[in-house]
């Protein structure tokens, strides 16, 4: 079991220094959202992804769902990381169907003629399958 949480824990801390593969500036904000902050693996993940950060010099913000299945806790803090300019966000996400309006959000905005919106998002559309997968990061 610790050896099954060690290798995906080694999984989760590759994709947030993915996230994070263009050049980092001190003060970049990065997002990790789990499903719940009492789940072992998923400390471990946050623990991970916070030596991460801490070596690739950006700020994280980690957010977890109060109880398993928080799908509403998780929609606050994408909504959230996107208030904040975060460069990347690695998503657990406790329901990948119900999700998916919420992530596609980047999407609409980058396709918008506003002068405002950032035209760095590189994205792809996810499906429910691909929506445990789905990052937003800076180009």
């Amino acid at each position: 079991m610790s050896r099954t949480i060690a290798l995906l824990t080694s999984a989760a801390i590759a994709a947030l220094a993915m996230a994070v593969a263009t050049p980092s500036y001190a003060g970049d904000i990065v997002g990790l959202i789990t499903k719940t902050n009492t789940n072992p693996f998923f400390v471990k993940m946050k623990e991970g992804a916070e030596a991460k950060a801490k070596e690739l010099g950006v700020t994280l913000q980690s957010y977890a769902g109060k109880f398993d299945g928080d799908n509403d806790g998780q929609v606050a803090a994408i909504e959230q990381l996107m208030a904040a300019g975060a460069k990347g966000i690695l998503l657990v996400p406790s329901d990948s169907k119900a999700i998916v309006p919420t992530v596609e959000r980047p999407a609409r905005l980058a396709s918008s003629s506003s002068p405002s919106t950032p035209r760095s998002i590189r994205w792809t559309p996810p499906t429910p399958t691909s929506a445990p997968t789905i990052t937003r990061r800076a180009c």
